[in-house]
């Protein structure tokens, strides 16, 4: 299996930031669901994982109980507490314990960054 890592997260920050922009409003939405609901697609959007993957377990959670049919899942930034690959990994295995959108789109945010400053994750450089 491969691994979720900064290029692909970078990659699909892009796809994010494009959902976001158009998107209908709340009564856009609720006017095409009394018309039958034809062209609306809903997504939810969540950030500042950093690592606290029993609250994301829990998100997850929540999230498929308000919006089961979502088209999809961004998750905009601070997926993780420094950027190691081993983190992402650990992202990947919550997601594999939760019901979730299949199509994912990622945004990394400022701690991505920080794994260059660390030796190893305990030592910072």
């Amino acid at each position: 299996m491969a691994t979720t890592g900064r290029a692909s997260l970078l990659a699909g920050g892009a796809l994010t930031a494009g959902a976001a922009l158009t998107a209908p409003s709340a009564s856009a939405a609720e006017e095409d669901e009394r018309r039958g609901g034809g062209g609306t697609v809903r997504f939810n959007v969540i950030s500042d994982i950093q690592g606290d993957l029993a609250d994301f377990g829990r998100a997850l959670d929540d999230l498929h109980r308000i919006n089961p049919r979502s088209a999809g899942l961004g998750i905009a930034g601070d997926i993780t507490p420094r950027g190691y690959d081993f983190e992402y990994a650990e992202v990947r295995r919550t997601l594999r314990r939760h019901r979730h959108p299949k199509n994912l789109a990622w945004a990394i945010g400022n701690h991505e960054f920080y794994v260059p400053k660390y030796s190893d994750p305990d030592t910072l450089a």
